[in-house]
């Protein structure tokens, strides 16, 4: 077997292979993280979109909200279920927003880094070089995925307003770009 080699080595052995494990590793913990929440953000989401959809009142507080959730799946063991639905379309769009963000910060680290050692006139600390590695990752991150985001809002709201056919992530994606003319339509709102 190979000797282990210190992160810096490997990377710079292979940074493409670095890169695509920054990326699984950040899009596997957004995953599980998504999935263990997936119960408090269904509830969020039914209780943001009821008001649009003219499903419910304002002053209507969360036990009402997590009442219809168990009484629409029918009640007792079904109801647990309840909470998870939509949590697919959730972690399809977790994946590659934190995947991005955790191979972007590591390349913006690199960079910022490079780029502060006084040849441009200035010597950021450690700790703003990791805000703005960051902030960039962040970014990055969020340019890369809005597409999902918007679909997952807008498949959302759909569920809320009683459609029965919801197109799937990719349909609603289309659907937008097909309506709307042009890839600028999927990132309106941003």
């Amino acid at each position: 077997m190979g000797e282990a080699c210190p992160p810096e080595q490997r990377s710079a052995r292979s940074p493409g292979l670095q890169v695509a494990k920054d990326f699984a590793a950040g899009g596997l913990a957004g995953m599980a993280a998504r999935t263990v929440i997936a119960p408090i953000e269904r509830v969020k989401i039914i209780y943001q979109t009821r008001i649009t959809a003219g499903t419910g009142a304002a002053s209507q507080g969360w036990s009402v909200v997590l009442r219809r959730v168990v009484d629409e799946a029918g009640g007792g063991v079904r109801a647990v279920g309840a909470f998870w639905k939509g949590n697919s379309v959730a972690v399809v769009r977790v994946f590659p927003y934190l995947g991005v963000q955790l191979a972007s910060n590591e390349y913006y680290r690199k960079v910022v880094a490079a780029g502060a050692d006084g040849r441009f006139g200035i010597m950021p600390g450690k700790d703003l070089q990791h805000v703005v590695a960051g902030g960039a990752a962040g970014m990055t991150a969020a340019l890369a995925t809005y597409p999902l985001d918007l679909a997952r809002a807008r498949m959302a709201l759909l569920l809320e307003q009683g459609v029965m056919q919801v197109p799937s992530m990719w349909g609603t994606v289309k659907q937008v770009y097909l309506q709307e003319g042009s890839v600028m339509a999927l990132y309106r709102g941003a």
